[in-house]
């Protein structure tokens, strides 16, 4: 029994090692050549195995680039939409408050980049034809939903100015997630990419400010006394 328990852990041991190498070579394959023009011959020739070998663990390309980058990924999308989350769950107050000042919590997205840099390098640089090509467009979409809704209610209650528009506003989002993603493209270490999203930030938080045009308590508490003599 027991040398049967050292057998079947050894086993595992080694199944883990060769797709550990698997990984490593595919990694590497797709960072050179990105995803469509890799190869599973040439990843299975460079690892030192046979393509019946690769296959029998790997039944395509998608499988393997979703092991090399679901868990970096899954992780940056779940705190994405909690920020949102936390965010729509705010009084409108708060929510002012929020968009006035610098939101320490986006620097957390940052710490799951760099702890997962070379999957966000593969999903932002090497994606096209993967089940990941869409993820960036699909973080800027869910940014974008959130924030034309929480401006449109914010100027129906009266906290803002302007009304604003869905495509000034998805461009807007696309122009933030892009900037996000650029300290990747250009392999900027830990420490410029946490400069360079204060920077960021900072520019948009004073740029929402200007378009939408936040309005005082004064000028907010004016138009509640005109509705309530109306």
């Amino acid at each position: 029994m027991k040398n049967t328990m050292i057998k079947s852990e050894k086993k595992i041991i080694k199944n883990n090692q060769i797709e550990d190498k698997i990984l490593k070579v595919a990694k590497s394959e797709f960072l050179e050549k990105g995803f469509i023009n890799a190869s599973m011959r040439t990843i299975a020739e460079k690892s030192g195995f046979t393509t019946g070998m690769l296959y029998s663990r790997f039944t395509d390309k998608d499988m393997i680039f979703t092991r090399l980058v679901s868990e970096g990924a899954d992780k940056f999308l779940d705190y994405f939409v909690k920020l949102q989350e936390n965010f729509e769950s705010l009084n409108p107050d708060d929510k002012i408050h929020t968009i006035n000042n610098y939101n320490t919590e986006f620097d957390a997205l940052f710490e799951i980049i760099y702890d997962y840099f070379d999957s966000f390098k593969l999903i932002v640089c090497c994606s096209a034809g993967s089940p990941y090509n869409d993820f960036v467009a699909k973080i800027i979409k869910i940014e974008s939903d959130n924030t034309l809704s929480t401006f449109h209610k914010l100027y129906e209650l009266g906290f803002i100015e302007n009304y604003i528009r869905e495509d000034l506003c998805n461009m807007l989002c696309t122009a933030l997630v892009n900037g996000m993603f650029t300290a990747v493209v250009h392999d900027f270490s830990r420490k410029d990419a946490y400069e360079y999203m204060k920077s960021l930030q900072k520019f948009f938080t004073a740029g929402w400010k200007e378009i939408i045009g936040v309005k005082s308590n004064l000028e907010k508490g004016g138009e509640n006394e005109e509705e309530i003599h109306s």
